[in-house]
């Protein structure tokens, strides 16, 4: 089987967070989704075995990967990463990899069908499999776990007086089973 790397874009800046990535400068967000793993090459890797995935890889882990050699270097990257791929592409091409490989949504982009030699714009594991000669008979979920961040909830009530139960933010974890005020009023 061909040696065969696919990978996400790069993030040199800490996690790559989807929301931040995209807001306005100094725009502050409330909540985060800070990306980890990609859902979509741990697909092709669940059900084609011997794929390796680089997820979220710094630029210098990238480099290293590619000094193992690699038979095609596929990227899997939304529409506004595709700057930062193709300047991983370019690298990949200098270190010596014959074949590129695109998909995801930035490959959807018909200007950058040239930088490629293959394009997947579609659930890739039977058009994949097939392009390495083998065959999937079911096609097997892998886990998936990820992250995402919100504030702590501040509720505020507009009722005219506290509600016996419920529990307050301060002091909730210091709470009996039955609040006082509860216990008192079945006395």
């Amino acid at each position: 089987m061909p040696r065969i790397l696919l990978t996400t874009r790069c993030r040199d800046s800490g996690l790559y967070d989807y929301f931040r990535e995209n807001a306005p400068r100094n725009f502050r967000w409330r909540f985060g989704m800070p990306r980890k793993i990609s859902f979509g090459l741990r697909f092709l890797k669940q059900n084609i075995p011997g794929l390796t995935i680089a997820e979220y890889p710094t630029r210098s882990e990238y480099s290293e990967l590619l000094k193992r050699g690699w038979d095609a270097v596929g990227f899997s990257f939304y529409l506004e990463e595709t700057n930062d791929i193709l300047s991983m592409a370019e690298e990949a091409r200098r270190a010596g990899v014959a074949q590129m490989w695109a998909g995801n949504y930035g490959a959807l982009t018909p200007s950058i069908h040239s930088h490629f030699d293959h394009v997947f714009t579609s659930y890739s594991e039977q058009e994949l499999a097939g392009l390495l000669g083998t065959t999937i008979d079911e096609i097997q979920h892998p886990p998936l776990v990820t992250e995402f961040r919100q504030p702590p909830v501040r509720v505020r009530w507009a009722a005219p007086h506290r509600l016996p139960f419920l529990p307050s933010p301060v002091d909730s974890a210091a709470r009996t089973a039955v609040p006082a005020q509860i216990r008192s009023a079945s006395a």
